[in-house]
């Protein structure tokens, strides 16, 4: 036997069977806060451009060994190639403002040439020795994740530079032994040369980020 159900009036209807405005809005705010709340969902704004010497500082960090390897080269076949140009570009490859008379050197703009030869020289060796040669012997060793690979490399090439620059300071200072650099140079060309060396190296670590 089928039964029928019977719809049961709201007690907040009218006689009419509609609601009063007043219950029909409390209805409305019982509904809304009964439903789960839906999540905000923000569109992705595209990341701002960057700017010109943020790519350019990007780029050159990307290619520092290509880079200091085509400006060694372009220094090598000028001052081979054209005779005129060697008064400059001897400035590079040697340290300026000698005194034969005291056997030392004064300071001057020209000694800025040679400082950015050795820099460029630097960051050419410092990445090369990084990349191909304490790379792989960190994962070698075990080291995956970027931050520790980058740790390792930097120590590394820190205990290389200061263990070759001790050694050369001190083979220089020995007066046993032949000179390094050229015949008849005297100890202040050597620890002329290592200030600037050193100076260039300084630069070379504060011109670019590590990555």
């Amino acid at each position: 036997m089928a039964t029928s159900s019977l719809a049961t009036p709201s007690p907040n209807a009218n006689a009419n069977g509609s609601l009063h405005p007043r219950h029909a809005t409390e209805e409305v705010e019982k509904t809304a806060a009964m439903t789960p709340a839906r999540r905000k969902v923000f569109s992705k704004k595209r990341a701002p451009d960057e700017s010109f010497a943020a790519s350019l500082c990007t780029l050159i960090c990307d290619h520092q060994i290509g880079i200091s390897l085509n400006l060694l080269a372009l220094l090598a076949l000028t001052h081979a190639v054209f005779p005129r140009a060697r008064s400059r570009t001897a400035k590079f490859l040697h340290m300026a403002y000698y005194n034969p008379d005291t056997y030392m050197y004064g300071c001057g703009t020209d000694d800025l040439y040679f400082v950015a030869l050795w820099t460029v020289i630097f960051t050419g060796l410092r990445v090369a020795v990084m990349e191909y040669g304490l790379d792989p012997l960190a994962r070698l060793g075990g080291i995956k994740t970027k931050k520790g690979l980058d740790r390792f490399k930097e120590q590394a090439w820190l205990i290389i530079y200061c263990t070759a620059s001790w050694s050369l300071g001190m083979a220089c200072r020995a007066p046993s032994l032949p000179p390094l650099m050229g015949a008849n140079v005297s100890t202040v060309h050597h620890l002329s040369l290592r200030l600037l060396v050193g100076l260039a190296r300084h630069l070379e670590r504060l011109a670019l980020p590590r990555g």
